[in-house]
C-alpha cells in the first residue's frame, strides 16, 4: 500500500464523534507505516513550571548565613528537596546530604569533615538533629 492510499483513508475517515475508534485506529495504521506510531505512543513530557525552577534556585543556591539557627534553615532544604521529589526529580540520599552539607555555613566545617570521615549513613531529619547538637556544644564551647 503506498503513503497516498494511507493518508486517504484519513481524508475519507475525518473525525465526527461517532467513528472515533474507527478514526484512531486508521491514524494509528498510517503512523505505523510511516514509522511515527512513538508521536503518540510516548508519554508527554512535564515542563517545569516557573515555581519549580525557583525551588530548585532556592534549594542549589542557599547559604546558611553566620548566626542563622540550623533546624529551621535544614528543615526548609529538606523540604526543597522533598518538592523535587514530588516533581519527578529523585536527588538520593547522598546528594541531599551532600547540597545540605556543603550549604552550611564556615562554622561548621569540622562537623562536615567528621560526617565525611565516617561516613555517616542517616536520613535527612537525622542529619538535622546531628546538625542541632553541633550547634549547641559550639555554643556551649563558646561560652566557656
Amino acid at each position: 500500500m503506498s503513503s497516498i492510499s494511507l493518508c486517504g483513508i484519513l481524508e475519507t475517515n475525518k473525525l465526527v464523534r461517532p467513528n472515533f475508534d474507527n478514526w484512531y485506529r486508521y491514524l494509528r495504521i498510517v503512523l505505523m507505516h510511516k514509522k511515527l506510531i512513538y508521536v503518540i505512543d510516548k508519554p508527554t513530557k512535564m515542563f517545569p513550571t516557573e515555581n519549580d525552577v525557583k525551588g530548585t534556585k532556592a534549594l542549589f543556591g542557599s547559604k546558611l548565613t553566620g548566626n542563622s539557627p540550623v533546624a529551621p534553615y535544614v528543615n526548609r532544604m529538606i523540604d526543597l528537596i522533598e518538592e523535587l521529589e514530588k516533581l519527578g526529580c529523585k536527588l538520593g540520599k547522598e546528594l541531599s546530604q551532600d547540597l545540605i552539607l556543603q550549604s552550611l555555613s564556615e562554622s561548621f566545617s569540622q562537623f562536615v569533615i567528621n560526617f565525611n570521615i565516617h561516613k555517616m549513613d542517616c536520613d535527612l531529619a537525622t542529619l538535622r538533629d546531628k546538625e542541632q547538637d553541633e550547634t549547641l556544644l559550639t555554643a556551649t564551647d563558646s561560652s566557656l
